[in-house]
């Protein structure tokens, strides 16, 4: 019974993605490619051997058939944020059919695919440019570790689908100046602060983004600029204080909730340990330690290991997923003198930069940063996309007339 769930909640998302195909042809080949190759990976995972490294999906799956025994209504009383949010879940769908990894791994597999089509929307709204946009869609489809995180009874898909679908309303916002896609927006990200606490960072680099906007708009007398940006200045002031005044979401906040900054030191010391570990001699016990360590720490979160640091043959998979990330922000590097004609395309990127400082400050193990990354990855993706190559930037450079010769 349990693997016929699994399979029937397979067949289901086969026919949403189907039907997203049928309204999108242009973008039908990379869903279902995604979609397929993310149902085949997680029929294995299930039925055939487990893959390795999911130490938290066993505790999911444990404690949500534990927390099921009380019964769907009885499941309410362990609702909750964070890691509990998604062990909510999967006891509610417990409690209401039966234990079935497979069919909560078959909600990760339609959801880990339709971030494809918020990618490839994502690079629409921005760039304008099928092509970048056809690309982008192919890279979240098949990248590994996208479809290895949308394939395993993890949280990964459940912080990254609404949030890389909050990032689209917000870009779309900025573009088409309906305040519905704006709320949609704010909402979307709150979702996926309920998965993990990552998302405040959005709030919070969304807040000052916006704080510069309205004042920019007054200061030029641009009336109309100004109310929308105040409106949207409101609403996610309104969000941040619903999230800090509630504590929705804020479970890995608690030192600065506290203003203990030794609280953020024992959490990175709590991930420097074990054979991945990095930088675990560095602690930050002062405001000052958090601004130097900051590039440091986001250097190692984003492209360890390095190549000095692999000892077994696992690590060649964390080497080729670091790999990919210095080949998206090299492409971003080289196309920063065209990011003042894309302000959508510095939008997304924000939004990246401000969860990747986040996760780097208290990350000190690439295991745990492969994970948290991933959560990210589609916005690098996008925006890194939505940006001209370089033979795009030299075709378009003003080509220097030199003088004839009398």
């Amino acid at each position: 019974m349990a693997t016929l769930l699994g399979i029937v909640g397979l067949l289901i998302g086969f026919f949403v993605v189907a039907a997203y195909s049928a309204r999108h042809r242009v973008v039908a080949a990379p869903l279902l490619a995604g979609f397929l190759m993310r149902a085949v990976l997680a029929l294995i995972d299930a039925e055939v051997f487990r893959f390795p490294g999911q130490d938290d999906s066993l505790r999911y799956d444990y404690f949500a058939y534990y927390w099921s025994q009380k019964g769907f209504f009885g499941t309410f009383e362990y609702l909750s944020t964070g890691a509990a949010a998604y062990t909510w879940l999967a006891s509610a769908m417990y409690a209401l059919f039966e234990r079935s990894r497979l069919m909560m791994q078959s909600i990760n597999v339609l959801f880990g695919a339709l971030i494809t089509f918020n990618a490839w929307r994502l690079v629409l709204v921005v760039s304008d440019d099928p092509r970048r946009a056809q690309i982008a869609a192919w890279m979240v489809a098949l990248f590994p570790s996208l479809a290895f995180f949308s394939c395993v009874m993890l949280r990964e898909v459940p912080v990254a689908y609404p949030l890389s679908l909050g990032v689209y309303y917000l870009v779309a916002w900025h573009r088409y100046k309906k305040q519905q896609q704006l709320v949609a927006g704010v909402l979307a990200l709150l979702v996926s602060m309920a998965f993990h606490s990552g998302g405040f960072a959005v709030l919070l680099g969304a807040g000052a983004w916006l704080f510069v906007q309205t004042i920019r708009a007054l200061r030029k007398g641009l009336i109309k600029q100004f109310a929308r940006s105040a409106i949207a200045l409101i609403l996610a002031i309104g969000a941040a204080g619903f999230v800090v005044s509630s504590g929705f979401g804020m479970e890995k906040f608690k030192a600065v909730e506290s203003g203990e900054l030794s609280d953020l030191g024992t959490t990175q010391g709590h991930f420097a340990r074990g054979r991945t570990a990095y930088l675990s001699d560095m602690r930050a016990d002062s405001p000052v330690d958090l601004v130097w360590q900051a590039p440091v720490r986001l250097g190692f979160f984003l492209f360890a290991p390095f190549p000095w640091m692999l000892s077994e043959a696992t690590d060649l998979i964390g080497l080729f997923d670091s790999l990919f990330f210095v080949f998206l922000c090299a492409r971003v590097w080289r196309a920063k003198s065209a990011l003042k004609d894309y302000p959508r395309a510095l939008m997304v990127l924000g939004v990246f930069a401000a969860m990747a400082f986040t996760f780097a400050l208290g990350v000190s193990n690439y295991g745990t940063a492969w994970r948290h990354r991933n959560k990210m990855l589609p916005l690098l993706i996008a925006g890194a996309m939505s940006l001209p190559s370089r033979k795009q930037l030299r075709a378009t450079a003003p080509q220097t007339v030199r003088p004839r010769l009398a």
